[in-house]
């Protein structure tokens, strides 16, 4: 008995000291600066045309969300596409705009954020069945015609729908609710409850108040809207547990499956995250000089992977951009620069861990690798 108590203590000291003892400035965090990459799938190969989602698949091929051709594309190594997941339109497993996609062992998911749809497909293409998420949110009728857009831009998935890799939901209301007491609500395909899980924000708001964000800028504090911004990221150690980025702030917190916080860190302040920050405020002080209702979104993160280890990649919404490497217990502990002389890369990305490469997308619609070492 003595023994338990002792190895519980000495976990409970590991978390907390890999918790406070990490780096805290950027000087003090190991930097990689990338130069050479290459080319997966080119301009000239017209596969792609608006590619905004990139998933590397348990096959080793690549699934591509694209805008333009409204379906999810299989490619492999050699370029080729070898199948297709939905279509344009408003039948079964049909797609009008498309904001997140989830790859788990046995099936393929995607999330059509203008129908307020989750479709389940195998991997041969097959659609099999549907989530209204809409109806379980009490969301309003999708829009007559879809929104569409030729630029390369990442997707928003800030409180949007996350399918874990058991096939489970997870839905926030924070975009959609005045009255919020937790981020998401976990439930099983049938729509069933498992749990609450994410803490909203001190001082968080969920309704626009024009005034409240004026003042929010000019006191240069993160605005009350934008405090409950959360995405979710799998840990691939344990599929049970959950990173909750939440992208304004920025930290990060560490969710199990029962709701159960593990931790919390705050993100360490970098060139590039003050950069950001900076360029925030100058830019809503215009706009909202012009007209108090215009804004613009505040967001470090657009997106996430972890490894085998538990470990964390982020990607900056900067440009250039630069993937954060964060340890199984939240600290920041290298940084990576991704460098392009030709083309803007789009922080839009994926991390083959098996072939030691970052896959990213440029503004030509190129997919591009980088090697790396982790």
């Amino acid at each position: 008995m003595a023994f338990k108590y002792f190895f519980s203590l000495l976990v409970v000291l590991y978390v907390i000291t890999g918790c406070s003892s990490g780096p805290t400035t950027s000087n003090e965090i190991e930097t990689t600066v990338l130069e050479n990459f290459e080319t997966v799938i080119s301009l000239e190969d017209n596969v792609l045309a608006t590619p905004t989602l990139i998933r590397k698949g348990i096959n080793s091929n690549l699934y591509i969300y694209d805008d333009a051709q409204t379906k999810i594309l299989e490619v492999d190594n050699n370029g080729n596409v070898v199948n297709e997941f939905g279509q344009p339109g408003r039948g079964p497993g049909e797609l009008l705009l498309v904001n997140n996609f989830f790859l788990t062992d046995n099936h393929l998911y995607i999330v059509d954020y203008i129908q307020y749809f989750i479709h389940q497909y195998n991997y041969n293409g097959q659609f099999l069945s549907s989530m209204d998420y809409g109806d379980k949110l009490g969301l309003p009728m999708a829009p007559a015609a879809p929104f569409s857009s030729s630029e390369i831009r990442p997707k928003d998935i800030n409180n949007q729908p996350f399918v874990t890799q058991d096939g489970n939901v997870m839905l926030s209301n924070a975009k959609f609710s005045d009255s919020v007491q937790y981020i998401y609500e976990l439930i099983d395909w049938n729509g069933n409850h498992i749990s609450e899980i994410g803490t909203v924000p001190e001082g968080s708001t969920f309704v626009i108040d024009n005034e409240k964000l004026q003042s929010d800028v000019s006191d240069r504090v993160v605005p009350s809207l934008y405090r409950s911004n959360v995405f979710v990221i799998n840990d691939n150690s344990n599929l049970n547990e959950y990173f909750l980025v939440y992208s304004a702030l920025p930290k990060i917190s560490k969710y199990n499956s029962s709701g159960e916080n593990l931790w919390t860190v705050e993100i360490p302040k970098t060139q590039e995250l003050d950069s950001l920050t900076t360029n925030f405020f100058e830019i809503m002080e215009r706009l909202q000089q012009a007209d108090p209702r215009n804004r613009i979104d505040l967001k470090y993160y657009t997106s996430g992977i972890s490894n085998s280890n538990g470990e964390l990649f982020l990607i900056t919404n900067t440009n250039p951009a630069w993937i954060h490497h964060f340890n199984a217990v939240g600290s920041l502990i290298h940084r990576y620069k991704l460098i392009s002389e030709d083309v803007e890369i789009k922080p839009i990305f994926d991390i083959d861990f098996e072939q030691k490469r970052i896959l990213v997308v440029t503004e030509d619609a190129e997919i591009r690798s980088y090697p790396f070492l982790n």
